[in-house]
This record gives C-alpha cells, structure tokens and sequence, in this order.
C-alpha cells in the first residue's frame, strides 16, 4: 500500500471510450450515489498528473455536468437541477450535486483518510493556497480547472 497524502475531487462528466481510461479518477461517484472503480488506489493513473505527483494522490470524481450554458438545447432537460451563483470563471449557473453523492463521498473520505493517514483537513474549490496533504478539489491547483464547482456544499462533508 502506497503512501497517500491527499484527496482530490474533481467533477466527471462522461466516461471516454477505453483506449484513454487512463485519464479517470479512481472512483466516481454517480448522481444515485453508486460508485464505479477505475483503479486500485494504489495504480497510478494519468488524470491531472501534470499538476500533482499522483502516486500519493486518491481521485474521486462526482458525476456531474459542471458549468451550463442557459437556453443551449443539449442543457434544457438539466436546467431544473442547475443552482445559480454569482459568476465565477464567467459562468453563473451549474449543475447540482446530490444528496446521496455526498453520503458517498463522506463514507470514502473518511475511510482514505483513517487508512492512509490523510489529514483530515478541506481546502475549498477555487482556493489556491497550496498543501501537500488533505482533501482538495482539481481547482485549487489550476486557473483552468472549474471543478468542484460553486454548486458543491464544502458543509456537508464531515470527515
């Protein structure tokens, strides 16, 4: 078993086909709750590497369309689940997350943390104070990652 030092949550949209699977999380949590494994934690993985060393990361993703585009007909059935906020990264309104992704995530989150030892510390999407350890989101790391977006409820996770 390797030694992790951090979470990172990220959003996943859609699952690409096979020959580039290497560019998933390790876990993603779908809307329902459920939860697909992509890999051992103890695999490495390609997803995000180029930001963070990810052999002593754990990504879990959440199902999630992230940013939307109000009155784009692909997006109209989902705009009933959206939450407006004030703009951020020149998007105002995004998908939710839901109640049974966060029942899920918090199970997971503290399970990774009491096995590996992760501190049990949250940085908030969109903060770019750096740390080598805790639960973190893709966008702490980069200007041009949205995920976790302004929808996701940092209350909610008891860990």
């Amino acid at each position: 078993m390797g030694t992790k030092t951090k979470i990172i949550l990220s959003d996943v949209l859609v699952f690409p086909s096979k020959n580039i699977n290497k560019y998933l999380p390790h876990y993603t949590i779908m809307k329902n709750g459920s939860i697909k494994k992509h890999y051992s934690i103890d695999d490495e993985t390609s997803y995000f590497n180029e930001y963070v060393d990810s052999c002593k990361v754990i990504f879990i993703g959440l199902q999630n369309k992230g940013n939307l585009f109000k009155g784009k007909t692909i997006f109209n059935e989902i705009l009933k689940e959206t939450i407006l906020t004030p703009d951020w990264k020149f998007y105002n309104e995004y998908d939710r997350y839901t109640d049974d992704q966060y029942l899920t995530l918090n199970k997971l989150l503290n399970d990774f943390c009491s096995i590996y030892n992760i501190e049990r510390s949250i940085v908030q999407s969109n903060d770019y104070s750096y740390k080598e350890y805790g639960v973190m989101c893709k966008s702490n790391f980069s200007y041009m990652s949205y995920d976790v977006n302004p929808s996701f409820d940092f209350n909610k996770l008891k860990i």
